[in-house]
């Protein structure tokens, strides 16, 4: 019997240093705070001849073929001491226009004990404000909502860094700010009732200290919430209108309002049905139409108005999403990758639709979610949040906010006003959001569902393919409704896991199911921890949750080793197919696993580690008789057909045999490597393994496989749709990666 052919190996010197055709080297700044002690593709891949064969250097080049450089310029290096990352504002504005953006910080980076500074490329020191929302372990700043003066002009580039000392400006009085300003939320019920109105700017004034998100000399910020008369809003119960109301340096006044229909576990609920109007300084900056919005739906807009009324200028901010990368904020993404011209076209003109801005509207996103297929929001993050982070378009940007704000829209929003939390397993153990947890009792912990079922409001969420649509938004915009949405979809994704399966109050939801199901639970948990804010009830609910899950699955490795024999590695869940197993739904848990491994959790390293041995050896097994193009199959054998769950059957143990059980001795699959968004996930899970754990095989494997040119994985199919354009350190399919070197004065 023939033996499997293996993969192609990169090319490589007789030392075994890697070879990358001269159009596809990228040249990264040495200095880069991102790059430092970081080992990059290219040192990576110097691994021995013996365990590497040859790639024609044809083949390679036509995998990764040059493309121009990457839309727009990029951020400026940070190059000097004290330095920590550069940004590019792109107005035009006025000088001293103050613009409000979130920044993650990378361990150290921003030590307690110091406090941030910025200069502009002409070396001037610019007025910055960086409020921390929540730490690392070391004590250091993770990530902050951070504030700067704009020089002014069309654009400006800026470098933040680390000083000694605290801040020297005088922090705004926020009371005194909004003297003589004006912010009126009014509701007026679909029945033809009386109007409700709540003067913001007068409640914001006396605000507690407790309530504020921003506190400094450019920006200040506080929370208002307030619960709704049911008259104000047609009838609705459980209503809450939730504000941040901010004033700037600049006069801006800035002001974000919800009616959060959310409440659960209370006596009474039900739909709310009215119009909202939202007047800034006397001026109608917003009102909708009467609309019906359900019980567990958000609505709400975010409006800003200048000094005497005036438009608000906008300063629009472009981050070095490659520092982003190290901090473990996002992935790893292609970022030499031009994203569609035509994609971002049409991006553009579905914002400017009417139907875009009705109140609730779905805005592209699958309302059906158990609906499968190949689609663009299902990963790490949606295809429109990583054409923003790539292209830095606005219109990407526009489309991902307005996705992050249509969050709202999905019934999944329980807010636990006894408790003053989101609906968790801390306080209701028992309880399952699905219809059939039954009726439950108000305030009674030992409930096992909703008072109030949801209604139908077109909506079907689904734990196995709910995209992420608000963490890259706040890691990027810092707004504070975002992360609500984003702590509202975890509370749920966990109150939506069967009891059973979740160990009631232990919060587990990793434990059966479809393992993309586990992935992106396991991912909503794993970024509301992250960034939850520091000392809140949610940051330790959510970080003890994630703790748990990791502990559970690093706990059941002897076990899993055991069962599953040298093929280890693969995460154990049911599937549609008997003794089968979903490879692309290993490589979803892959995306999950390197995120947490990033960031620094010590249990995602380890069972990272372990999942690699499935993860790689499908691709590099070839001697022991698997062929690497079963690695990305749509199933895999992995058991006798006797179970939907392969741990319930007796497993193979090893690869030649799992390879006979899907292609017999002397038959190869009619259309091997067949599924282009299957080859995708299989190099975004490469590349991720490589990233995480600085893994040269990891490295090696990539580039073998982006040597074969398989379907889907060319330039024009990320730039169509960049979702998991994910790529390890130092690689790209472009010709530009990193920040943008600051040109040297001229010589005299």
């Amino acid at each position: 019997m023939s033996r499997p052919k293996p993969l192609p190996k990169p090319l490589v010197t007789e030392d075994g240093v890697a070879l990358v055709p001269a159009a596809e080297r990228v040249a990264t700044p040495p200095t880069r705070a991102g790059h430092r002690g970081a080992t990059s593709f290219m040192s990576a891949m110097a691994i021995p001849r013996r365990s590497l064969g040859l790639l024609g250097l044809s083949a390679l080049m036509a995998s990764a073929r040059a493309q121009p450089a990457r839309q727009g310029a990029g951020p400026p290096c940070a190059v000097r001491p004290g330095e920590i990352v550069g940004l590019l504002l792109e107005g035009p504005a006025p000088a001293g226009t103050v613009a409000v953006f979130g920044q993650a910080f990378r361990p150290g980076d921003l030590p307690r004990d110091a406090t941030l500074a910025a200069r502009s490329l002409d070396g001037r020191a610019l007025p910055v404000q960086a409020d921390v929302v929540t730490r690392h372990a070391d004590g250091s700043t993770r990530f902050a909502v951070v504030s700067i003066s704009y020089p002014g002009g069309q654009r400006a580039g800026a470098v933040l860094a680390r000083q000694q000392g605290a801040a020297t400006a005088p922090p705004i009085n926020l009371a005194e700010a909004l003297a003589g300003r004006g912010a009126v939320v009014e509701l007026l019920p679909a029945d033809g009732g009386m109007p409700w109105q709540a003067d913001l700017a007068a409640l914001a004034a006396t605000a507690p200290a407790h309530m504020a998100w921003q506190r400094g000399g450019l920006a200040a910020q506080t929370r208002l919430m307030l619960p709704l008369p049911p008259a104000a809003v047609g009838g609705a119960r459980a209503a809450r209108l939730v504000a941040d109301v901010a004033m700037r340096a600049d006069g801006v006044l800035w002001v974000a309002a919800w009616v959060r229909n959310d409440g659960a576990m209370q006596p009474d609920g039900g739909a709310a049905h009215y119009a909202m109007r939202l007047l800034l300084d006397g001026r109608e900056v917003l009102a909708t139409e009467p609309f019906r919005q359900a019980q567990y739906q958000a609505f709400g807009r975010s409006r800003a108005v200048g000094r005497d009324g005036e438009a608000a200028p906008l300063v629009r901010m472009r981050h070095d999403v490659g520092y982003l990368a190290e901090t473990g904020a996002v992935a790893r993404y292609d970022l030499g990758l031009v994203v569609d011209p035509g994609l971002l076209g049409r991006l553009g003109s579905d914002v400017a639709t009417p139907a875009w801005h009705v109140p609730l509207a779905p805005r592209a996103i699958a309302q059906y979610m158990p609906s499968g297929g190949g689609r663009g929001d299902l990963g790490p993050a949606t295809l429109w949040q990583v054409a923003w982070l790539v292209s830095g378009d606005q219109r990407a940007a526009d489309y991902a906010m307005g996705q992050a704000e249509a969050a709202g829209a999905v019934p999944w929003h329980f807010w636990d006003a006894s408790n003053g939390t989101w609906l968790n397993t801390d306080h209701y153990p028992r309880l399952w959001t699905d219809p059939r947890g039954g009726t439950g009792r108000p305030g009674d912990a030992a409930s096992t569902g909703l008072t109030q079922q949801r209604a139908d409001t077109g909506w079907a969420p689904d734990l196995a393919h709910q995209p992420d649509l608000s963490t890259v938004p706040f890691l990027l915009t810092g707004e504070r409704w975002i992360l609500d949405n984003l702590q509202a979809q975890t509370s749920a994704t966990v109150m939506a896991t069967y009891p059973a399966e979740r160990l009631d109050g232990h919060g587990l939801v990793v434990n059966g199911g479809q393992v993309r199901a586990s992935a992106w639970a396991l991912r909503q948990v794993g970024n509301a921890a992250w960034l939850s804010r520091e000392g809140s009830a949610e940051q330790r609910y959510f970080h003890t949750v994630e703790a748990r899950n990791w502990a559970w699955l690093v706990g059941n490795i002897p076990e899993w080793t055991r069962r599953q024999g040298e093929a280890h590695g693969w995460v154990p869940g049911t599937y549609g197919g008997r003794g089968a197993l979903a490879p692309w739904q290993q490589d979803y848990f892959a995306s999950t696993t390197t995120a947490a491994a990033k960031r620094g959790n010590a249990d995602a390293v380890r069972f990272l580690r372990w999942q690699a041995n499935f993860l790689l050896g499908r691709f590099t097994s070839a001697e022991k008789g698997f062929p690497p193009h079963l690695g990305t199959s749509y199933g895999l054998m992995v058991a006798e057909p006797t179970s939907h769950l392969p741990t319930q059957a007796t497993i193979y143990t090893s690869w030649a045999r799992i390879a006979a059980e899907n292609e017999p001795p002397g038959q190869t699959r009619a259309r091997p490597w067949a599924d282009g968004n299957y080859n995708q996930l299989a190099l975004a899970t490469m590349a991720g393994i490589a990233d995480a754990l600085d893994s040269r095989e990891a490295a090696a494997v990539f580039q073998s496989l982006v040597g074969l040119s398989l379907p889907g994985t060319a330039a024009i199919d990320y730039q169509r749709c960049p979702t998991f354009a994910i790529v390890p350190r130092g690689f790209s399919r472009g010709r530009a990666v990193g920040c943008e070197l600051e040109p040297r004065p001229p010589s005299r």
